[in-house]
């Protein structure tokens, strides 16, 4: 098994944090819009702001299977990897401020779902790219 960007095959340590990170990111995916109707449906409940707990241990378990990951790679995989996410994070930044910018003024508003998967294939095209580099 490869992780797109890594650069090399996975060793045993690392399919295990790259299986609970795919894990943890699914129930996230799942959790994040079932908090969101329910915070919607229960909007008089004082104690509404608990749904939101429910993705936020998927997160913490994402960051777990993150560092399990991190730990058990090569230092040219630690490389790519980070290099990848900076680049995510500098055009995540930069979209961001853009759109905040005109975001109710040029451009219409823009879903959570949306700017969710942006940032996704931001990360995964710069991996891409990063990787291709090395190469």
């Amino acid at each position: 098994m490869e992780l797109p960007g890594c650069g090399g095959e996975l060793n045993a340590r690392q399919r295990r944090a790259y299986l609970l990170y795919w894990i943890s990111l699914a129930l996230y995916c799942v959790l994040l819009p079932v908090a969101v109707l329910l915070t919607k449906h229960f909007h008089a409940w004082r104690w509404k702001p608990l749904f939101m707990l429910l993705p936020l241990a998927t997160v913490v378990l994402i960051l777990r299977g993150m560092a399990l990951y991190f730990a058990a790679a090569d230092e040219m995989q630690r490389r790519i990897l980070a290099e990848s996410c900076a680049y995510a994070f500098a055009i995540s930044v930069f979209a961001t401020i853009a759109v905040g910018f005109f975001e109710g003024t040029v451009l219409p508003h823009i879903d959570w779902s949306v700017r969710f998967s942006f940032m996704m294939v931001v990360w995964g095209v710069a991996a891409m790219i990063t990787k291709k580099r090395y190469q």
